[in-house]
């Protein structure tokens, strides 16, 4: 069965299940913010970290912030790259046993042959001076950062299409490796784990002469002897920005990732496909919803996975956050905009999901903050009983005419909302107060103005409250 016609069910819980806290600005300063990292140190203090400029402009900066207080309150932001002239980007923050904090970048940025990653080092009392990682390998860029458990540092990056890393340790740079460098294909290692005996878990892409596009591809790192296994290719469509890995109790890698899944020159479509692996091989891809981008995940202490990402709407965008409780995704709507949003690093710590994004308040972007939220998992655990439920639409694939089934649990303000795979908006069913019971409706396949839709593919969803089912129509002429 082609991969847009799978049925797949969100189910909405009520009352104050899935609340996120109230999000928080981590900066106070005027500016434009991108690309968020974070990471937690064993005292249990958030360190957060970003660029910072003006569109338009080449300066951009890298700048520090924390919280000693659970993201309630942050300290003043702090210039970490000391940069007045040239456009730095991509930052990543990890910290050690010792709580020392390592902040690698991408340094002049709007230059790609003069590129460099650039490291600092912040032992609690002041930042080191910049330590080049990258001499005599100028046009590298987006770099990666992970500290092992003998608190010796990797820094990845990219080069003439091809990956490069070194080790830093008591001070000393090793040689550079590039593990894939004989290959012909390009290879992609992107989102990572460590495990507890030192194998980085890696999930990437590559690229072919074989075939067009980028592949989703598996890749395990082992730290003790310094070697990698072959690239495992996970899945033959056409993968997309946004990808996401974590590791369960057991320390296998889940996945989460969009790719492309149109066979239509319009609407186009992606959709986030979730895969897991079980000790012994990778579980079918299972679709978690339609039309989404830039996907995180975590997985819980109870070891259940967690998936956030963007989606467009009818009136901008949101950002979501899905659940599988029951063998069945839960959505919840953290935030909304009608201009910019995007989930930058989600991370799981102390029963909590801790969530930094960047969002634009206004039309144009003159100004994009960065924001924090967190989620306890204890409070929410047991609620998991759906407010909404039973999303049915039938027939589909459809040549006009569909019906859409639901059932409410409790009393509240419903949407049943119609839009293609651009977020514009084709229909309004339902838009009130309703009791509980069960409903039905007809879409006859036309838009508000009564005229009918093209053939295509559309998306329903069903909104109660902040909770949110999604599922696709296919409408065939």
């Amino acid at each position: 069965m082609p991969l847009l016609l799978l049925i797949s069910v969100w189910i909405g819980v009520p009352g104050n299940a899935q609340e996120w806290t109230e999000p928080v600005e981590i900066s106070d300063i005027d500016g434009a913010y991108l690309d968020p990292d974070m990471c937690i140190d064993n005292n249990g203090v958030i360190h957060v970290v970003w660029s910072s400029g003006t569109f338009g402009s080449n300066n951009w900066q890298i700048l520090y912030s924390k919280s000693d207080n659970s993201g309630e309150t942050w300290d003043v932001d702090f210039d970490v790259s000391q940069n007045d002239t040239l456009w730095m980007s991509q930052p990543h923050i990890a910290v050690n046993s010792e709580n020392k904090l390592y902040v690698t970048y991408d340094y002049n940025t709007m230059q790609p042959p003069n590129m460099h990653v650039l490291m600092k080092i912040y032992n609690g009392q002041q930042w080191s001076d910049s330590i080049l990682i990258t001499e005599g390998l100028q046009g590298s860029d987006y770099n990666k950062l992970l500290i092992d458990y003998n608190n010796r540092v990797f820094i990845g990056w990219y080069n003439s299409s091809k990956f490069y890393y070194k080790f830093y340790e008591n001070g000393t740079l090793s040689q550079s490796y590039c593990p894939f460098c004989d290959s012909v294909d390009k290879f992609i290692p992107a989102e990572h784990s460590l495990t507890s005996n030192q194998i980085v878990k890696w999930v990437g892409a590559s690229s072919s002469s074989n075939y067009s596009g980028e592949r989703l591809q598996y890749f395990e790192h082992n730290l003790l002897d310094n070697t990698w296994t072959t690239p495992d290719m996970l899945d033959t469509n056409k993968l997309k920005v946004g990808l996401g890995l974590d590791l369960n109790d057991s320390e296998n890698a889940e996945i989460a990732y969009r790719i492309e899944t149109s066979v239509w020159p319009e609407p186009f479509s992606d959709a986030t496909l979730y895969k897991f692996f079980s000790g012994l091989e990778w579980s079918e891809a299972e679709l978690v919803v339609e039309d989404p981008e830039d996907q995180q995940i975590a997985i819980d202490q109870y070891n259940r996975p967690h998936i956030i990402n963007r989606e467009k709407t009818t009136t901008g965008y949101q950002i979501v956050h899905y659940c599988k409780i029951n063998s069945e995704w839960i959505g919840y709507v953290i935030d909304s905009t009608p201009n910019f949003c995007n989930p930058a690093k989600l991370l799981f710590h102390n029963n909590q999901l801790y969530l930094t994004y960047f969002r634009d308040y206004t039309p144009g972007f003159p100004d994009v903050n960065i924001l924090f939220t967190k989620y306890d998992v204890i409070t929410n655990k047991k609620e998991s009983m759906a407010n909404i439920s039973g999303l049915n639409i039938y027939p589909n694939p459809s040549a006009g005419s569909t019906t859409i089934d639901f059932q409410l649990k409790k009393q509240g303000k419903t949407s049943l909302i119609i839009n293609d795979f651009y977020g514009r908006h084709i229909k309004t069913i339902l838009d009130q107060n309703i009791s509980a019971g069960k409903y039905s409706f007809k879409w006859d396949g036309k838009n508000d103005n009564g005229a009918n839709v093209k053939s295509g593919l559309y998306l329903c969803r069903l909104y109660n409250g902040r909770n949110v089912i999604s599922k696709s129509i296919q409408i065939i002429r």
